[in-house]
């Protein structure tokens, strides 16, 4: 007997950014991203919806991912996840890091029909 039981959220970990500081300094942090697990169609219509424009990265960004960890505000606590402080995220550069961890974590999403 095969019983398919896969948890709704997957996390992807190690997510990278890099940026330079004000004295020309490079430095790297990691964070973790939860993504929400869609079955294939769904992925791949908002992939396709995403391509075309008709959903932009931004709203994509909000669609699949669920949580973070690892992300800190500026006194140094983590940040909570909610829809303002992905908003902040994203507008900050975070949201390529995390449209790259998901198709990095669901390869299947780019394929074609």
């Amino acid at each position: 007997m095969f019983k398919l039981s896969l948890s709704p959220m997957v996390w992807a970990t190690g997510c990278k950014v890099e940026w330079t500081t004000d004295e020309g300094r490079k430095v790297e942090s990691k964070f973790d991203v939860q993504f929400k697990r869609l079955g294939l169609k769904e992925m791949r219509d908002l992939t396709e919806r995403n391509r075309s424009g008709e959903l932009p990265d931004e709203l994509f960004i909000h669609e699949v991912v669920n949580n973070w960890r690892g992300i800190t505000g500026e006194d140094g606590g983590e940040l909570e996840f909610c829809a303002e402080e992905l908003d902040k995220a994203i507008d900050k550069g975070l949201g390529q890091v995390m449209l790259q961890a998901f198709f990095d974590t669901f390869p299947k999403a780019k394929a074609k029909n």
